[in-house]
């Protein structure tokens, strides 16, 4: 599902309770993509990877 249409920033549901949140820049030829994850438990997990700018839009996909 993409969660932002300006940056492209997509969340997928890669496994139960497990969600990827992806980001895709064109920093070099051909592109590249950031990868968050989140986990869904008692206590959930998020696993940034991305650029400090990227941070605002990953949130924003979890609020989704």
């Amino acid at each position: 599902m993409v969660s932002n249409e300006q940056t492209g920033t997509r969340i997928d549901e890669v496994a139960n309770g497990i969600y990827r949140i992806s980001t895709r820049l064109d920093v070099i030829p051909g592109g590249f993509t950031f990868n968050s994850y989140l986990i869904v438990d008692d206590e959930a997990l998020l696993f940034h990877t991305g650029y400090r700018k990227l941070f605002a839009v990953t949130i924003e996909a979890i609020a989704k």
